[in-house]
């Protein structure tokens, strides 16, 4: 057996084949991190968005529905059904509530977002309020 000389050791150091292959590899686990970092960060906006259309869709149909019941609100049954009737988004563990304030039918809407990591499954606490006048 030929034991290695100088002359092969820059001959070795000198071959760049597979290079590239070695470099995207070693960035390829940062792509992934980045892109579902960035598919997770649209849904949770998509979804606070669809939550606040909700919450002000179910604020102006408790205010409406205040009016024609002479000021009485509906149940909190019918404002929760309302509410998951007209959300949009990939919200879970969705709540609504409504009550009478100075502005006028006041709705809260709270949510948990189930954040895709692949690793874990943390959540993420969505609230939203909207107000409607009434009459």
């Amino acid at each position: 057996m030929r034991r290695p000389t100088l002359m092969d050791l820059r001959l070795a150091l000198g071959d760049r084949r597979g290079a590239t292959a070695v470099e995207f590899a070693m960035i390829l686990g940062a792509m992934i991190f980045l892109t579902i970092g960035v598919i997770n960060l649209s849904l949770v906006i998509y979804t606070f968005a669809g939550l606040q259309s909700a919450a002000q869709n179910t604020a102006r149909w408790a205010a409406i529905q205040a009016t024609a019941n002479a000021g009485a609100l509906p149940t909190a049954q019918q404002v929760q059904d309302h509410g998951v009737s007209v959300l949009q988004g990939a919200a879970t563990q969705v709540a609504f509530a409504a009550e009478t304030v100075p502005c006028g039918s006041r709705v809260t809407a709270s949510a948990t977002f189930l954040l895709i990591t692949g690793l874990a499954s943390p959540t993420l606490p969505l609230t939203v309020t909207a107000c409607h006048p009434a009459g």
